[in-house]
């Protein structure tokens, strides 16, 4: 029987440039001439905040950068890191904000800060991101706590994408897996349950703002602690990612007591905002939020087990073209959380999420064509599909790519190439990873 194929349900963090509105602060003066013939007299702040530069088009907002507008070359930035009206380009990103960060807005440097935290055509750089996370908050940008609060505990953050149903059906749905002719196992659910269940959860944060909660045990002089204090600072600001990021520190108990009620709160918070009053730069958080909250009624954490109300939330976001909610409405399909099984239709939606070049998607749509669901059963698609989700680092797709090549599925067999791929992931820390890299070896000192 075929050795399955490891799935893991985790995800690359997406990338967020999360930046709130400020203004040039240039005190010079114009005049303009009002409808009954007198004259007023406007600063050029007073100009920028009259001028709506979301509805300008690329072209102008690269003119008046030109002219030595910050604010234009800030929102040109933003077109450009997110693809808006134009071909998503990074390095032109960069060469914007750091046009407007040089004027003093504070939100550039937090974008750049960003760009170096998720490695966007640049090489990640916590050194640097973290200096252009605190040059955004000392120009009074207080989002750049945000990203001082993700940096001190990026290597303890579970995968924002993790989904894990607590039921009956997930359990069915892996013996299913298991009684496929090419033998695959999804990553276990009700292990990464337990694991969540086990954090202690005697205190719980039960103050109304979140600011003032007791000193526990896990809050003691750390990074996690310095971080949900950061975190704090932005959510008291009514920062909407301030406000989302403190919800997903209280769902994994990070920096503070697992708190599953009080995560809830947050993200409804988030949740009911008004999309179209958002900052492009602020729809992550909300897209995240609703997506969380579908996670946290899928599983019934803080709240009572609703899987109709958990596809609802998580659909919302989907239909939104977020890509994580794309991915999590083909788990929703493939195994079966709430509604009738049906590959064709989680093929549908993994390929949206695959689309975008959301790893976990590509990951999975490689798992599919393995194991034929909802498709013909092909290898060579499943070696093309991992390959594009290992070559982003991740590590499931690392994994599948080691048993594809060691066991010559879809590939001419090569042991030297299967443990590269298994020491990637053991390098992560991967389960299973090590004992994959050690039969390697061995297989291959008696070849």
């Amino acid at each position: 029987m075929k050795r399955a194929i490891l799935f893991l349900l985790t995800a690359v963090m997406l990338v967020s440039s999360l930046a709130a509105c400020s203004t040039t602060s240039n005190s010079k003066s114009s005049s303009k001439t009002t409808s009954v013939g007198t004259v007023e007299t406007q600063t050029e702040e007073e100009e920028a905040e009259a001028v709506d530069y979301t509805a300008l088009s690329v072209s102008e907002l690269r003119s008046l950068a030109a002219d030595g507008d910050f604010e234009a070359a800030y929102y040109a930035g933003v077109c450009y890191e997110y693809g808006l009206e134009v071909s998503q380009d990074y390095a032109l990103a960069m060469e914007y904000y750091l046009m407007a960060a040089e004027g003093g807005l504070g939100k550039a440097d937090v974008a750049i800060g960003y760009l170096y935290f998720s490695g966007c055509g640049v090489d990640i750089s916590y050194e640097k991101a973290t200096s252009s996370f605190a040059a955004g908050v000392d120009a009074g940008d207080l989002n750049g706590y945000v990203g001082l609060a993700r940096i001190l505990v990026a290597d303890e953050l579970p995968d924002l994408s993790e989904l894990s149903i607590d039921d009956a059906d997930a359990s069915d749905a892996d013996a299913d897996a298991g009684d496929a002719d090419a033998d695959v196992s999804d990553a276990d659910a009700e292990d990464a349950v337990a694991e969540a269940e086990d954090e202690d959860q005697d205190a719980k944060v039960d103050d109304a703002d979140g600011t003032d909660s007791d000193t526990t045990d896990t809050e003691e002089d750390s990074d996690a602690s310095k971080a949900i204090t950061y975190l704090r600072k932005a959510y008291e600001a009514g920062l909407v990612d301030g406000i989302y990021f403190l919800g997903y520190f209280y769902e994994n108990g990070i920096g503070a007591d697992q708190d599953y009620e009080r995560a809830l709160e947050l993200y409804n918070t988030v949740a009911s905002m008004d999309k179209d009053e958002l900052a492009t730069e602020e729809l992550y958080a909300y897209h995240s939020a609703l997506t969380r909250l579908g996670i946290l009624y899928l599983n019934g954490w803080g709240v009572e087990q609703d899987r109709e109300t958990g596809t609802d939330y998580i659909k919302q976001a989907a239909d939104d073209g977020f890509s994580m909610a794309e991915y999590y409405m083909g788990l929703v399909y493939e195994m079966g959380y709430g509604v009738d099984k049906d590959y064709e239709t989680a093929m549908e939606w993994f390929s949206l999420a695959a689309a975008k070049e959301y790893a976990p998607a590509l990951n999975q749509i490689g798992y599919m064509y393995f194991n034929g669901y909802g498709v013909d059963a092909d290898y060579e698609q499943a070696v093309y599909y991992e390959k594009l989700a290992a070559a982003q680092g991740y590590v499931a797709a690392q994994v599948n790519l080691g048993f594809l090549y060691e066991n010559g599925y879809g590939v001419e067999q090569n042991l030297s190439t299967a443990l590269a791929y298994y020491e990637m992931a053991a390098s992560e820390g991967y389960d299973g990873a090590e004992e994959a890299v050690a039969r390697v070896e061995r297989l291959l000192s008696t070849t």
